[in-house]
């Protein structure tokens, strides 16, 4: 028996380029509940801002939804920087060939 044999027919599968399932992390309805769920929690973490009242020591992180765009401005500032270090450091392809 060939794998493809032994494998449960189930209607609107979707396979990989070699015919086989895929893994459901890679489905495109994993995918969208997934997205689902992580956007109902960041609603809920926001609202949660509403009701519970943080002690700033800072003035700033007392603003609301602080920790939410200082991690996004944070998130995109190593990306940025992580970019331009990788394009300082960056060699050829064959730096390490002989030569």
């Amino acid at each position: 028996m060939s794998k493809r044999e032994k494998q449960p027919n189930i209607p609107n599968m979707e396979l990989d380029m070699h015919g086989e399932p895929k893994h459901w992390l890679a489905r495109k309805s994993s995918i969208y509940h997934m997205k689902r769920i992580a956007y109902i929690v960041l609603a809920t973490l926001i609202l949660c801002d509403f009701l519970i009242h943080g002690h700033s020591y800072f003035g700033i992180d007392g603003t609301f939804g602080f920790y939410s765009w200082f991690g996004l401005i944070a998130g995109i500032a190593m990306i940025l920087l992580s970019k331009t270090k990788a394009f300082i450091i960056k060699r050829e392809d064959n730096y390490y060939d002989d030569k």
